[in-house]
C-alpha cells in the first residue's frame, strides 16, 4: 500500500485561530483516496508505518505477486524500524534512500514484479543509471536497489539479482585526488590562526574563536564532523591528552550515539591541541539544556557541547561550510574564485589523518579503530590505495639504494678500487665465505 509521507496542514478555524495537524493519505479498499490527520508528526508517522505493514505480503507464496514498488515500501519501513539486528537508520540516511528510490528506482522498474526480475535485468538497469548520472550516484542507486530486494528475496529463498552487480570507478575518481599534503594541512592551521585574530573583521574573528579549535581537533583526530558537533566537554580528557568519541549530532541537531559500536573510541591528540581547547573552554557558550536527543539503549546524552553556537545549540553543517570552511580555504589560498569551489572539502582532513596513520606503519585494524569504521571492509574500500602507495614508495626507495650501490661499484672498479657490493648482498656473501 502506498501511503504518503506525513505533511503539515494548516488552516484557520471558525473563530479565526490558526490550527495545524499532520496528514497522511492513501487509496482505500473502495479505490478512493483516504486522508487521516494527527496532532503530532510522530503519531502520523506511526500510523503510516502500520498501514504499510498491513498491506505487505506475509509469506513466501504471496511474494510472487509483489511489485518492486511494494518492495521499496517494505524496505523503507524496515529502515525506519528497530529490529533484532539493528536500531533505525539515521534520518539523513533514510532521506537519501527515499530520494534515490522515488527519483530513480520506482519510475524505471517500480511496476515490474520482483519474481520476474533477473540478474541480467539488474545489470541492464545499473548500466542505464551509469549512462544517466555519475558513477558515485549510480552506486547509491545500486545500494538502494540491493536493499529493496533483500527482504523479498530472503523470504522467497532466491538470490538477490543485484548481489553480483558492481559499479566500477573511473581513474579520475580514485581516492588520492582529495588528500592534502602535510604542508597543505599546516597552511590550513596557519590560516585558522590568522582568522582567529583578524581584528579588522570583528564578526569573523568572533566566529573563528570557535572554528579554530574545531579545525585543530578535526586535523588531529580525523573524527567525523557529526562527532565533533556533538562532542561534550566531559569527553575531553585533559589529564590523558586524549578525546573520547562517544556522541554525535545528526543533521537536525539531535544528539545520539555514534553511527556504530566501533564509533566509540579514544584518540590521543598533541599537547598543542589540548592547550587550544583549554583556552576555548574559558569562552565557550553554555549549552541549552533542551537540545533534543535520540532514544537509544544503554546511552544517555551529555548536554555540554564543546562547539555549540552562540545560542548553545549544535552547529549546523551549512553554517560550518559557509562561515568556517570557505573562509579557511580562501585564507589558505585554496579557493578557486572563478569556479567558486574549495580545493578540499571538510573530509579531506579525515583522509589526511588516515594517510598519516598508514605512513607511520599503522595496520588496517589500527586505522579502522582510529577512524571508527564498523568493519575492515569499509576501511579498505576507502583507503586501500594508501597502503598500495606506501608499498610502492618503499619499493622505490630500496630500488634507488640498489641502483646507487651498483653505480658506486662500477665507478670504483674503473678507478682501480675494490668494488663494493650492495648492503643487502654483503651479509649473504660473508656467510657463504665462512661456510666455504
Amino acid at each position: 500500500m502506498r501511503v504518503s509521507e506525513p505533511h503539515k496542514h494548516t488552516w484557520i478555524d471558525p473563530k479565526g485561530r490558526p490550527k495545524h495537524a499532520y496528514r497522511i493519505s492513501y487509496i482505500g479498499a473502495a479505490g478512493k483516496r483516504v486522508r487521516k490527520q494527527f496532532p503530532t508528526k510522530a503519531e502520523a508517522k506511526q500510523r503510516q508505518i502500520e498501514l504499510i505493514r498491513a498491506g505487505l505480503p506475509k509469506g513466501p507464496v504471496s511474494m510472487a505477486a509483489l511489485t518492486i514498488s511494494e518492495a521499496i515500501d517494505m524496505w523503507l519501513v524496515e529502515c525506519e524500524t528497530k529490529t533484532r539486528e539493528r536500531d533505525p537508520l539515521e534520518p539523513a540516511t533514510i532521506k537519501r534512500y527515499r530520494g534515490v528510490a522515488e527519483n530513480h528506482i520506482r519510475p524505471a522498474i517500480g511496476a515490474l514484479k520482483v519474481a520476474d526480475f533477473t540478474g541480467q535485468d539488474a545489470e541492464d538497469f545499473i548500466d542505464l543509471m551509469v549512462l544517466k548520472m555519475s558513477r558515485a550516484q549510480a552506486q547509491k542507486v545500486l545500494d538502494a536497489a540491493r536493499g529493496a530486494f533483500r527482504m523479498p528475496c530472503k523470504r522467497a529463498e532466491r538470490l538477490n539479482p543485484f548481489s553480483g552487480v558492481k559499479v566500477g570507478k573511473a581513474k579520475r575518481d580514485l581516492f588520492i585526488r582529495s588528500v592534502p599534503t602535510s604542508a597543505e594541512v599546516a597552511a590550513m592551521l596557519d590560516a585558522a590562526d590568522e582568522l582567529a585574530v583578524l581584528k579588522s573583521m570583528p564578526q569573523v574573528m568572533q566566529a573563528w574563536c570557535r572554528y579554530r579549535p574545531l579545525v585543530y581537533v578535526l586535523a588531529a583526530t580525523g573524527a567525523r564532523m557529526s562527532e565533533l558537533r556533538g562532542l561534550p566537554w566531559p569527553n575531553i580528557l585533559f589529564d590523558q591528552s586524549a578525546i573520547l568519541i562517544g556522541q554525535r549530532a545528526d543533521e537536525n541537531g539531535i544528539l545520539g550515539p555514534p553511527k556504530s559500536a566501533a564509533g566509540t573510541r579514544k584518540i590521543h591528540v598533541p599537547a598543542r591541541v589540548m592547550e587550544i581547547l583549554k583556552e576555548w573552554q574559558k569562552h565557550c557558550p553554555p549549552t541549552r539544556p533542551d537540545i533534543r536527543a535520540a532514544q537509544a539503549d544503554n546511552w544517555k546524552p551529555v548536554r555540554s557541547l564543546v562547539f555549540p553556537t552562540g545560542t548553545g545549540r549544535p552547529e549546523r553543517l551549512e553554517n560550518i561550510a559557509r562561515r568556517g570552511w570557505v573562509p579557511l580555504m580562501k585564507m589558505a589560498g585554496m579557493f578557486d574564485p572563478i569556479a567558486e569551489a574549495s580545493r578540499f572539502d571538510r573530509h579531506s582532513l579525515r583522509h589526511h589523518r588516515a594517510s598519516l596513520l598508514v605512513d607511520s606503519g599503522a595496520t588496517i585494524k589500527e586505522v579502522q579503530h582510529e577512524l571508527g569504521h564498523e568493519s575492515i571492509e569499509i576501511t579498505l574500500k576507502i583507503y586501500a590505495s594508501l597502503w598500495d602507495n606506501q608499498k610502492d614508495r618503499e619499493k622505490r626507495i630500496i630500488r634507488a639504494e640498489q641502483l646507487a650501490a651498483q653505480i658506486d661499484s662500477l665507478r670504483k672498479s674503473v678507478q682501480g678500487e675494490a668494488p663494493t657490493q650492495p648492503e643487502d648482498q654483503v651479509e649473504p656473501a660473508r656467510r657463504a665465505g665462512a661456510q666455504g
